[in-house]
């Protein structure tokens, strides 16, 4: 019995040892859309540059809604779609802020005039430049 124990111990010991499994480690995520982290690329602008950039980049255009025509306006939801694909904020939630600040410093305004409303990040939301207040709604 000794003997075989013997044995069996020296086939162990001369048996390769296959090296310790290393746990796979996750990529970092990426910064942008549902991470976390803020994108490298933000950068940190005064609200009325912001507001210069966005009208240049926001599609404005005559839209109808509950048998009504609005003249040269914008969604709200893709408007903050467009400040996160163009750095122009953190998150979506970042973006809303921004655009509430507009409102209030009376850049932009909602289609209606609504004061008490705030902007709003959905689809049904129609608001204007407050420059471009010389194309009047019907």
């Amino acid at each position: 019995v000794m003997q075989q124990q013997s044995q069996s111990l020296q086939l162990i010991r001369n048996k390769p040892v296959a090296p310790p499994r290393r746990e796979r480690s996750k990529p970092p995520p990426k910064p942008g859309i549902n991470s976390n982290e803020p994108s490298d690329l933000f950068i940190q602008r005064p609200i009325k540059e912001v507001a210069r950039l966005l009208y240049d980049l926001v599609e404005k255009s005559d839209r109808k809604y509950k048998l009504h025509t609005y003249t040269n306006c914008f969604i709200g939801r893709e408007t903050i779609t467009i400040m996160e694909e163009n750095n122009l904020c953190l998150h979506r939630k970042h973006g809303v802020e921004l655009c509430r600040e507009m409102e209030e410093l009376n850049i932009i305004h909602h289609v209606l005039y609504e004061k008490g409303n705030k902007f709003g990040d959905n689809k049904d939301s129609f608001y204007q430049f407050t420059i471009d207040d010389n194309n009047t709604n019907n």
